[in-house]
């Protein structure tokens, strides 16, 4: 929770909580996010596509903007099913890989240890601070010696509390990605066969971000910590080299049954 909060707090990365791809569609070029936008909104042709929010900003005008492609919410559907029936048929390296990122990279108890440590000596020099403002209200003290010995301690303490600050967070963040990628385990242990539909629950369950480069160049993040290139286009193969047609495949299933249920 800790770690999806920050992720919306990003100021560069506006998050919108009006469609599941908000805020984790993410640009190639420039590492902002995508947005939804509306073409030919009058007509019977309307219809919402996604591009980085940064295509025609600024820099545009100078042949700067991005050149990362738009995207439709059925092409972004059709990738992540791809994507994620990759993640089922690689089930068990990626379940070992999760477990060993919980075990070692994600481990605590280090941060604990030093933690506790550091709030104790946060006390400690609580507490000669205190001693030391009472014996100068109490006994005559040189000044200039008084000043020298409170900034030691202040800045002594200032230093304990940021590194206890930094080492917190750093805890709490080890803790959400833990929480992340049990919750990714917990979807991919459950599903057995592949999908062929979407889900916009297993989609906000699994997935930390797309970033898109181009329509031969998407990249999923799981939040598992596992990424997967993914093509949403599909070419045909030369010279005797083998295409993966997962997307191309899904990409006309869910095409072939739209016509099929509006007969």
């Amino acid at each position: 929770m800790q770690y999806e909060l920050q992720r919306r707090k990003n100021p560069d990365n506006p998050y919108s909580s009006t469609s599941p791809f908000s805020s984790r569609l993410i640009c190639g070029d420039c590492g902002g996010t995508y947005g939804a936008k509306i073409w030919d909104s009058n007509s019977k042709y309307r219809r919402e596509i996604y591009r980085c929010n940064h295509r025609y900003g600024r820099r545009s005008g100078s042949g700067l903007g991005c050149k990362t492609p738009h995207l439709t919410a059925d092409e972004i559907k059709t990738a992540f099913i791809g994507a994620f029936n990759s993640c089922i048929k690689n089930r068990k390296e990626i379940i070992d890989n999760c477990i060993m990122a919980i075990s070692e990279i994600l481990d605590t108890s280090k941060l604990e240890k030093q933690a506790a440590e550091l709030s104790e000596e946060c006390a400690v020099v609580t507490e000669l601070i205190r001693k030391c403002v009472d014996e100068n209200a109490h006994i005559s003290v040189d000044p200039k010696v008084y000043a020298e010995k409170y900034e030691l301690l202040a800045d002594r303490y200032a230093k304990a509390k940021d590194k206890l600050n930094e080492t917190e967070t750093e805890i709490a963040n080890r803790n959400s990605r833990k929480n992340m990628i049990a919750a990714f385990l917990d979807k991919l242990e459950k599903q057995e066969h592949l999908i062929t539909d979407f889900d916009t629950g297993l989609w906000n369950a699994v997935i930390e971000s797309m970033t898109i480069y181009s329509k031969e160049h998407i990249v999923f993040k799981f939040k598992g910590g596992t990424e997967i290139k993914w093509s949403i286009v599909y070419k045909a193969p030369q010279n005797n080299q083998t295409v993966n047609l997962w997307g191309y495949f899904f990409e006309n299933y869910t095409r072939k049954r739209k016509r099929n249920s509006g007969r």
